[in-house]
């Protein structure tokens, strides 16, 4: 399978169904079991008719074998009781599922822009464009949780405020960045560029108070 996964991937029909993969795999650290199946995600109320398509994207990232087994990557990357360290150890483990992607652009796949994820990902399957967006969406949802973790996302507040900047780092991206990248006629009066500057020092300080670096600050 290449590392944009065609096959697997047609399946993959809504991004709630990868924004579920992402709650199960962060949320649930504490109690993943040795054996994961659709009934097992029924019973703990995860992706509700789509339980299938969350065990593939799973199993895709060797979070559990072809029998739905816990693997022992899964095993010591879900017994990290450190948030740090297990955001670390996530990143490897979709560094490794997106193995060409990583070959071909580095550590800078994290934050290629969404029409370039695209791009590779329908190149590598030549897939349509609707399934070219699906896989880049659900890589970058994956990265956001293995790279810019916010808190340690044990409360319920915790988990809708992990969530929620995770919809403005994206939407910033898709609806202030890219329009002015791609369309160079758009022209921001200065209040309206004051606004963005706002936005973008808001999500970098909320970023810095989690203990993250910002490169160049």
């Amino acid at each position: 399978m290449s590392s944009g996964g065609g096959a697997l991937w047609l399946n993959i029909r809504t991004w709630e169904s990868q924004a579920c993969l992402c709650k199960y795999s962060i949320s649930s650290r504490s109690l993943f079991p040795n054996t994961l199946d659709a009934d097992v995600l029924r019973k703990l109320g995860f992706a509700p008719g789509n339980e299938s398509l969350i065990l593939n994207t799973i199993r895709f990232i060797r979070l559990i074998d072809e029998k739905g087994g816990r693997t022992e990557k899964a095993q010591k990357t879900f017994t990290l009781h450190d948030a740090g360290s297990f955001a670390k150890a996530f990143a490897e483990l979709v560094k490794a599922a997106y193995s060409d992607l990583f070959k071909l652009h580095g550590d800078d796949a994290w934050t290629l822009s969404n029409a370039k994820l695209i791009t590779y990902f329908r190149q590598a399957d030549q897939s349509s464009e609707l399934v070219g967006t699906r896989q880049a969406n659900t890589f970058r949802t994956l990265a956001t949780y293995a790279l810019i973790k916010l808190n340690s996302c044990g409360t319920v507040s915790e988990k809708d405020e992990q969530k929620g900047f995770q919809f403005l780092f994206a939407g910033s991206m898709l609806a202030i960045r890219n329009p002015r990248g791609h369309e160079y006629a758009i022209d921001d009066s200065p209040d309206e560029c004051l606004d963005h500057l706002g936005l973008v020092s808001l999500l970098i300080r909320r970023v810095q108070a989690a203990g993250h670096k910002i490169p160049g600050r």
